[in-house]
C-alpha cells in the first residue's frame, strides 16, 4: 500500500464550451500534450456511443440518471471530466477531457484509463461519486477501448471508493463496501480533492465558454499548470505539517485500539474472533453480508404506518368501513405528534423565562395552531374512543389537573390515548384492536426514537472534537456552541421521546420479553460511547456554577 496510487475522478458542469464556427482555423498547438487528451482519438472513441444509455439504480446518484436531460442545445461541450490526484490533489497528466452530453460512463472511462496508462504501480485506489454504479462494468467496457489505454493489471489490484461526503446519499448497501473508512492503505484520504479543484477552476468558465475548443483547452492547461507548480512549491511543508501531526496521532490511536481490543477480549474473546473471520472473508468477498453494516432488527415506524394503511385499505375493498374520514392508525399517529409539539413547546418555554413581544407572539400563535390540532383529534376521538364521553373526558381532565390549579396550558394537556388510561377505562371506551395499533406503532416509535439518538450522539461527539480543533474566537465560538445547542436540543427530543413511547409500551402491554430491547433509559446512559460519566463532584460543581451565573446575571439586571 506504500506504492498504491489514489486518484479522484469527478464531472463539472460549469466548463462548458459554446459552438464556434471558427474551430477548424483555430486548433489546439498542443493536443495531448498536458492535462486534456488529444481530442481526434478521444472524438472518434466517443462517437461510437452517441445513443448510449446508462442504467442507474442508486437512489443517491442524479447526474447519470438526468445525464439524457443536460441541456446541450448550442453548446459543443456540457462539462468537464476530470482526474486528479488524491493525495495531494494534483491534476494527472492526460486526465481531463470534454462532456458531450452528460456524465456518461463512456466519456470517464477514456479519461480515467488515459490518466493511469502509463503507470508502474501495482495497486490503483479509484475515487467517484458513483463508482458503485461505474465500476460494475468497467472491465468489461475497458476491452473496448484503443489498446494503450487499457489497464495491465489484475482486477484485484484496483478498486474503487466513493468520497467521504457524497457516501451518505448512496443506498446503505453501498456504505460498506465502497467506503473509505473500511479500506486498508488509503489512510485519511477523504476522496474529496477533485472537488476542491473544481472550486479554483470554476472562475475560468465564463471565460473558456466562449472560446474557441484549442484556445479554451489551453487557457484550461495552463491554469492547471499553474495550479499543479503551487502545490508542488509548497509540498514539502505540507508533507512535513502532515507528518508532525500524524505521528502523534498514530500512537494515541494505536494505544486506544489496542486497550479497547483487550476489554473486548477479556470479555468475550470468541466474539471478537468471530468478528474477525468474518472481516476476513468478507474482503475476500464482498458478495458476503457486510459486517460493518448494522442488521435491521426491528420495523421503522414509517413501515408500521405503510403495514397499517395496507390493512385500512383492505378492509374498505372488504366493504367494512367507518364513518369517520380518519382512520384509526391515523388518529393515533396525530395523537403522537401532537404529544411531540407540546413537548417543543414545554421546551421552549421552560428555556425562555423573560420573552420579547416577538417571541410571545410566536409563542400564542404556535399554541394557537397546536389547539386547533388537539380539537381536530377530540373530533376523531369520539369516532374510535366512543366510551370516552364529554362527562367522562371532564373528569379525567379535572384529576389530571395538579393541585390548586383550574387550568393549564395547551401544551400541558393530555390528549387520553388509550395508554394514558388505565386498563379497565380503556376496554370501557376504546373500539376493539385500538389499543393494539397504538402498541404497534409505539414499538415502532421507541426504536426509531433509539436510533436518533444515537445519530445525534454521534453527531455531538463529533461537533465537540472539531469545535477543539478548529474553532476560535467569539465570534465562532458563538455559532459554534448554537449549532451544539441545537444538537443538545435534538438528542433531548429524542430521548423525551423514547422515555414516552415506551411508557405507553408499559400501560399497554405490561413488563415482558419486549424489556430486554427496550430498557429504561436513564439520564446518566444518554451519552456516547468515548463521553465519560460525570462524578458527583463534577455535577456539584457544575450546579454551583450555573447558580453563581445566574444570581450574577439577576444582580446585573
Amino acid at each position: 500500500w506504500l506504492y498504491m496510487l489514489i486518484v479522484a475522478m469527478d464531472a463539472n458542469f460549469r466548463l462548458q464550451s459554446c459552438l464556434r464556427g471558427l474551430a477548424l482555423k483555430h486548433p489546439a498547438l498542443s493536443p495531448g500534450w498536458a492535462y486534456f487528451v488529444d481530442n481526434s482519438p478521444y472524438a472518434a472513441f466517443i462517437k461510437d456511443y452517441v445513443d448510449d444509455e446508462e442504467i442507474v439504480s442508486c437512489v443517491g446518484f442524479q447526474a447519470l440518471l438526468n445525464m439524457l436531460t443536460k441541456k446541450s442545445k448550442g453548446l459543443r461541450a456540457t462539462g468537464l471530466g476530470a482526474v486528479s490526484c488524491a493525495r495531494h490533489q494534483l491534476f494527472r497528466a492526460l486526465g481531463m477531457g470534454d462532456l458531450q452530453k452528460g456524465e456518461r460512463f463512456c466519456n470517464m472511462d477514456y479519461i480515467f484509463t488515459s490518466s493511469v496508462a502509463d503507470v508502474g504501480l501495482r495497486l490503483i485506489t479509484i475515487s467517484y461519486d458513483v463508482c458503485c454504479q461505474w465500476f460494475i462494468h468497467f472491465w468489461t467496457r475497458m476491452r473496448k477501448l484503443p489498446s494503450h489505454l487499457q489497464i495491465n493489471l489484475p482486477v484485484a489490484s484496483v478498486q474503487a471508493k466513493v468520497p467521504k461526503f457524497h457516501l451518505q446519499s448512496h443506498q446503505e448497501q453501498c456504505h460498506g463496501p465502497f467506503s473509505f473508512a473500511f479500506t486498508k492503505g488509503v489512510g485519511h484520504v477523504d476522496g474529496e480533492g477533485v472537488e476542491r479543484n473544481w472550486d479554483y477552476l470554476n472562475g475560468q468558465g465564463p471565460s473558456t465558454k466562449e472560446m474557441v475548443p484549442g484556445n479554451r483547452w489551453e487557457s484550461l492547461d495552463d491554469c492547471c499548470g499553474h495550479s499543479n507548480w503551487r502545490k508542488t512549491v509548497g509540498l514539502g511543508n505540507l508533507l512535513l505539517k502532515r507528518m508532525l501531526r500524524a505521528i502523534p496521532e498514530a500512537i494515541r490511536t494505536s494505544k486506544d485500539f489496542i486497550n479497547f481490543d483487550r476489554c473486548l477480549r477479556e470479555e468475550d474473546e470468541a466474539l471478537v474472533i468471530q468478528w474477525e473471520t468474518e472481516l476476513s472473508a468478507w474482503m475476500q468477498d464482498k458478495s458476503l453480508p457486510d459486517p460493518y453494516r448494522i442488521p435491521a432488527l426491528h420495523v421503522t415506524l414509517a413501515q408500521v404506518r405503510l403495514e397499517l394503511a395496507e390493512e385500512d385499505k383492505k378492509r374498505v375493498e372488504e366493504g367494512i368501513t367507518v364513518s369517520c374520514d380518519v382512520s384509526a392508525s391515523g388518529f393515533l399517529t396525530l395523537g403522537m405528534d401532537i404529544q411531540g409539539q407540546q413537548e417543543l413547546i414545554r421546551r421552549e418555554v421552560k428555556g425562555k423565562s423573560k420573552q420579547t413581544l416577538l417571541q410571545s407572539t410566536s409563542l400564542v400563535e404556535r399554541r394557537t395552531l397546536l389547539l386547533k390540532r388537539i380539537q381536530r383529534f377530540r373530533e376523531v376521538q369520539r369516532t374510535y374512543m366512543p366510551g370516552l364521553d364529554a362527562p367522562l373526558l371532564a373528569q379525567l381532565e379535572q384529576s389530571a389537573l395538579p393541585l390548586n390549579t383550574t387550568s393549564v396550558h395547551v401544551e400541558d394537556s393530555i390528549l387520553f390515548m388509550p395508554s394514558e388510561l388505565p386498563f379497565a377505562t380503556r376496554r370501557r371506551v376504546c373500539n376493539p384492536g385500538l389499543s393494539d395499533i397504538e402498541d404497534r406503532l409505539r414499538f415502532a416509535e421507541a426504536h426509531d426514537a433509539l436510533d436518533h439518538l444515537r445519530h445525534h450522539l454521534q453527531n455531538r461527539t463529533f461537533t465537540n472534537k472539531f469545535k477543539v480543533q478548529n474553532v476560535t474566537g467569539q465570534k465562532h465560538n458563538t455559532r459554534a456552541r448554537e449549532v451544539q445547542n441545537r444538537i443538545d436540543d435534538r438528542v433531548k427530543t429524542s430521548q423525551v421521546q423514547y422515555c414516552r413511547a415506551r411508557a405507553a409500551m408499559v400501560q399497554l402491554q405490561g413488563h415482558g420479553h419486549w424489556e430486554t430491547t427496550l430498557q429504561v433509559l436513564n439520564q446518566s446512559d444518554v451519552r456516547a460511547l468515548n463521553e465519560r460519566e460525570l462524578t458527583e463532584q463534577e455535577k456539584d460543581d457544575e450546579r454551583r456554577v450555573r447558580a453563581r451565573s445566574g444570581k450574577e446575571m439577576e444582580d446585573s439586571e
